[in-house]
């Protein structure tokens, strides 16, 4: 558990504190609505974070537990990062909906 505590602390939760601080001064220089950058800076995480791809290749693993030289191609690896950069895009579109400033007169 200490373990999993430490690496949260170190990865995750620090990225959302400082992404927060950044979109807490894109706020205050009237470039974002962020009435709560933390809840923002999750918001953002979340619509941006793709752990999960299903299409994602995954490299074979021999019987030693060895990852085996070119079992995942770089065709796989281009396809794999091509979808990534489809859900990053749409997330960041998605976020700036929601958090942009509205434009004078609307």
């Amino acid at each position: 558990r200490e373990a999993l505590e430490a690496w949260r602390e170190a990865g995750p939760l620090r990225v959302r504190r400082e992404l927060g601080a950044r979109l807490q001064r894109l706020g205050e220089r009237g470039l974002l609505r962020v009435p709560d950058p933390a809840g923002a800076a999750f918001h953002l995480m979340l619509l941006t974070t793709v752990a999960d791809l299903p299409d994602r290749p995954e490299p074979s693993v021999g019987p030693d537990g060895a990852g085996a030289v070119g079992a995942v191609g770089a065709a796989d690896i281009v396809e794999a990062e091509g979808a990534a950069h489809g859900v990053i895009v749409a997330g960041v579109r998605a976020f700036l909906h929601g958090y942009r400033r509205p434009s004078p007169g609307s």
